[in-house]
């Protein structure tokens, strides 16, 4: 049994490294769909699928970003072992493609506060200590959106304040519109 899950493994990276590196965002979207309506064994093998493309393909999955993170920080807490750390895996992964080097030194932090709901104050006070020199992008925005959303959803008021600082430094780094349209609506939620 375990030979035709290492086989599928071997094809699955077989089929990621035919295609044109271009077609990642395509390619993400059908992992996406696994991630959203399917069982257990097949969001592993799309993570394994993602985690290789993502090696495979760094620079072209920030076009994704907005789309895979919050999917994928959603699996972080799920109930199967191996979806847990896979999404874990891919996260980390995912979270050093986003280009910013302001963001850089912050991705471990970013993970935690996204891993541990209790950690999100202090994840949001280091967050708020980064300083932001170079433009910001949606995969920059992707990194932070969803540690924002908890920040401002926290019952303490310290927290919301200095979320509130974090969204006033990167709102200020937004030099086109285009880059805050796939958050759009999650902000407006909330």
């Amino acid at each position: 049994k375990k030979k035709y899950y290492e086989y599928g493994e071997k094809v699955l990276y077989k089929i990621i490294d035919t295609i044109n590196s271009w077609a990642t965002p395509y390619v993400a979207d059908i992992f996406c769909s696994y991630f959203e309506n399917y069982e257990r064994f097949q969001k592993e093998y799309a993570y394994l699928g993602l985690k290789y493309l993502i090696k495979k393909n760094p620079i072209e999955i920030k076009i994704s970003m907005p789309k895979l993170i919050p999917i994928i920080s959603y699996d972080i807490n799920d109930s199967g072992a191996n979806v847990r750390k896979y999404s874990s895996e891919v996260l980390e992964f995912l979270l050093e493609c986003s280009g910013n080097a302001d963001l850089d030194n912050f991705t471990a932090v970013v993970l935690k506060g996204l891993k541990s709901p209790n950690e999100i104050s202090s994840c949001v006070e280091e967050l708020a200590s980064c300083v932001f020199v170079q433009n910001v992008e949606s995969p920059a925005l992707a990194i932070t959106v969803p540690i924002i959303l908890k920040g401002l959803r926290d019952k303490n008021t310290a927290t919301k304040r200095l979320t509130c600082v974090i969204v006033d430094n990167m709102c200020q780094l937004i030099e086109h519109p285009k880059e805050i349209l796939p958050f759009y609506s999650s902000l407006l939620k909330n």
